[in-house]
């Protein structure tokens, strides 16, 4: 059996060059929530490698996770179209905790949903941006995961629970913003 008859890769998770353990901690924490992912070690790769990788995998989207001063600072979040990444936008964080820190590692995730509900017209904007940038689709009841943006004093919290549980797994992310990429 080829990867042809394996499901196509939807995700190419790197860093950017020299990353952290911290940060290759969590493009290991985010590949374990975001289905059909593969990581890749960035080294030397410029974005035009990066793009050849992408298509030969068939993948739809290229994340590299940014970091400063040895923390994860940023998500940019490309597609890909042919060999070349098109830029979508940036997720900014302000922070987040490691799997390893929450002590709730998950393991063969097929299907994630990103959960719409939202009291206030900022958190839906961000619902709405996470949604377009990852590619996530609306909750249908048969994911394994779920996703839910939760707003506190500072800034945004996206947490996945198993679906139907309270139970918080993987990383939690901070968000500060999202910048999206204007279309022509």
């Amino acid at each position: 059996m080829g990867r042809e008859l394996e499901q196509r890769v939807r995700y190419l998770l790197t860093t950017s060059h020299k990353p952290s353990q911290r940060t290759r901690t969590f493009l290991k924490d985010l590949a374990s929530v975001l289905p059909n992912s593969e990581r890749v070690s960035r080294g030397k790769a410029a974005l035009e490698l990066l793009g050849s990788i992408a298509s030969d995998l068939g993948a739809e989207r290229v994340i590299i996770v940014k970091e400063k001063n040895g923390n994860p600072h940023s998500i940019e979040v490309y597609s890909v179209d042919g060999v070349e990444l098109v830029p979508l936008g940036t997720i900014v964080l302000r922070g987040l905790s490691l799997s390893s820190e929450t002590g709730r590692r998950v393991y063969n995730v097929k299907k994630v949903c990103i959960d719409e509900n939202a009291i206030d017209e900022e958190t839906k904007e961000i619902i709405g941006n996470l949604r377009d940038l990852l590619g996530l689709g609306e909750c249908e009841g048969d994911e394994d995961l779920v996703a839910s943006v939760e707003r506190d004093e500072r800034g945004f919290e996206v947490i996945f629970r198993p679906s139907g549980s309270n139970l918080k797994v993987g990383p939690v992310i901070r968000i500060a913003r999202v910048d999206r990429r204007s279309r022509d």
